[in-house]
């Protein structure tokens, strides 16, 4: 009788737990967000009363998962009230003018069947119009990325969707909407689309922290890891990681996933702590590290200077990038490039998707330009751009 083959313990369970898309059934430590998110829009499953609100935060930070969670519970409370609201998110990064967003969100809930060519932002505003009408129906958008949208396209679909009651031909109570943003979405909007929101309605969210971490941690390895493949202190391990560099939960969940899939290929029974660091060391935000391996040694110093003063912020302007940016050539015995170029390698860093870049107003004339790092934290980054100096040696290559 031939040997038993032997056949490999698996280790992950559900690889979907650890998708970008997917939303747990409770979220650690944004039950307050949650909460401040139902009594803003109270009114809309009492009433019908469109409401609208911003929610902001780093990367990482959980505003996609809060606002997947609410949009499901929100659309359970119609349905308990006998209200018949539908939310629908889209992502603006992926679809990032007007007609593609209106389009998928039709599409999407209220007619499967529509040409994606052919009609105008009026049009397709009449069509989502009749259908709502039709149907009798409430409709959350929530536009996630939406700082992508405003960019490229201006406010005027913001405007539109706010003010959806005003076109609808006595019809009431027929759209909301929510912004979702790294950055402050409020300065992106002329003054007649932000009179159609009100500051307060903002749900902030920051960094976690390694304790916060660790608990979302500990529930995505209940639901997407094999019992008794993994200990709390390989969690702790991922937990203080991910919290030394902005407290991003989805590094620390994309860190987690790549130890659990290491460990299951090499045949082992658990997660070894080694391959939590190991695959620490490997994650980058979504941010190859070739594309910043081949930048020009200033170009490196400009984002090294824009993670620094970004640290556990948002966005810097470019005042405080510039300044930070003096201070690292000062550390590294380089000499810094004028205003004009260093202007020009900010627009080169935005040009490779690296770092995000808005003009906001400022008083009543004036402007500022704020700036981001892409889908990566700042730490993150920071750690990225010091790796490869070193490597380097610091050498100018440019």
């Amino acid at each position: 009788m031939p040997p038993t083959p032997y056949v490999k313990r698996p280790i992950i369970k559900d690889d979907a737990v650890f998708s970008f898309n997917f939303v747990p059934p409770e979220l650690p430590h944004r039950e307050k967000q949650l909460s401040q998110l139902h009594s803003l829009f109270g009114q809309v499953v009492r009433s019908g009363i469109p409401q609208t609100a911003f929610i902001s935060g780093p990367v990482g930070t959980g505003k996609t998962a809060l606002a997947k969670r609410f949009c499901a519970e929100i659309e359970e409370q119609g349905r308990l009230c006998n209200r018949n609201i539908v939310a629908e998110l889209v992502n603006c990064r992926n679809r990032d003018t007007p007609p593609e967003i209106l389009h998928r969100i039709i599409t999407a809930r209220f007619q499967e069947h529509l040409k994606e060519r052919g009609f105008s932002v009026a049009q397709l505003l009449g069509i989502l119009r009749g259908k709502l009408v039709k149907d009798r129906c409430h409709l959350l958008v929530v536009l996630d990325e939406a700082n992508a949208l405003i960019k490229r396209s201006g406010p005027d679909l913001v405007y539109n969707l706010s003010r959806f009651d005003e076109d609808a031909g006595g019809a009431q109570g027929l759209v909301s909407l929510v912004l979702v943003s790294q950055l402050n979405v409020w300065e992106f909007l002329d003054l007649a689309t932000a009179s159609t929101f009100r500051r307060s309605n903002t749900v902030a969210l920051g960094p976690y922290s390694r304790d916060e971490l660790f608990d979302i941690l500990a529930m995505r390895a209940r639901l997407g890891l094999h019992a008794g493949t993994w200990s709390g202190e390989v969690l702790e391990l991922a937990a203080q990681l991910a919290a030394s560099e902005g407290g991003d939960a989805r590094r620390a969940i994309e860190t987690l996933h790549a130890a659990a899939r290491r460990a299951q290929d090499e045949g082992l029974d658990s997660i070894l702590p080694g391959f939590i660091e190991g695959a620490a060391a490997a994650q980058s935000g979504g941010l190859p590290l070739e594309r910043l391996d081949g930048l020009e040694t200033t170009s490196q110093l400009v984002l090294l200077a824009v993670a620094r003063a970004g640290r556990r912020k948002a966005f810097v302007t470019t005042g405080e990038a510039e300044k930070a940016y003096h201070v690292v050539c000062e550390e590294r015995g380089e000499r810094p490039v004028a205003h004009t170029q260093f202007w020009k390698h900010l627009q080169l860093l935005e040009g490779h998707g690296i770092i995000d870049k808005a003009v906001e107003k400022e008083g009543r004339s004036g402007t500022t330009t704020r700036i981001s790092p892409h889908d990566i934290s700042a730490e993150g980054l920071e750690r990225m751009v010091l790796a490869l100096l070193e490597r380097h040696g610091g050498r100018s290559r440019g």
